[in-house]
């Protein structure tokens, strides 16, 4: 069972037992999750696509995320990127365009990101940004720093699906929700906030959109 399920499930006892019957309030429960497994969370969605920069053509990737370290609201990492088949077109040079073909491209970024959380679709992204870079080819400014610009890369934390479990003879459906991320020295904190229905709510969801 992953660590966010066994979350979810002292969730359910938290509200089943730590509160009156008809109780308004709710329980958040609060997950601290290593630097290892959100590293293993972004490392599992590589490799990703990035958009080219302006002027230029062809694939660019993350390949490897290496030495992640969580910090106060920040992560910093070493990044590799692979481009494929780039190439560069730039302002025409009397009435010569100025065209460059680049092929393949290497290059390593050491990154400092900082993280945002969309609770309406409970995905958290990395905004990365190069603190220092070093690569194979380069055209004045390597294009593997353009493609960097703006992007966001999503963190999938697997929480959305529903959860069975059992209290007693009665079986109970978990819908953990995320209202809250922020990151410390060392670890991702989450606050999680658990619907519990007697039914499963993929399934009534279902019936509705037919």
């Amino acid at each position: 069972m992953c660590m966010l399920c066994l979350a979810a499930m002292i969730c359910l006892f938290l509200s089943a037992f730590g509160e009156k019957a008809g109780a308004k309030k709710k329980q958040v429960m609060t997950v601290a999750i290593p630097t290892e497994v959100i590293a293993d969370f972004i490392k599992g969605a590589l490799p990703i696509a990035l958009p080219s920069p302006d002027g230029f053509s062809g694939k660019i990737y993350i390949r490897s995320l290496e030495n992640v370290a969580l910090l106060k609201d920040a992560l910093t990492c070493k990044m590799g990127l692979l481009g494929k088949n780039i190439a560069y077109q730039g302002p025409a040079i009397g009435f010569q365009p100025l065209q460059l073909n680049l092929g393949t491209l290497t290059a390593d970024f050491s990154c400092r990101g900082n993280f945002e959380f969309d609770p309406k679709k409970q995905v958290l992204y990395l905004t990365p940004q190069i603190v220092s870079a070093g690569g194979e080819k380069s055209l004045g400014v390597n294009p593997m720093t353009g493609a960097l610009n703006d992007v966001k890369i999503p963190i999938d934390l697997g929480v959305d699906a529903p959860i069975l479990t059992k209290v007693g003879e009665n079986a109970l459906w978990i819908t953990p929700r995320i209202v809250d991320v922020r990151s410390i020295s060392g670890k991702l904190i989450l606050d999680l906030l658990p619907a519990v229905s007697r039914t499963d709510p993929s399934v009534k969801e279902g019936k509705k959109n037919n």
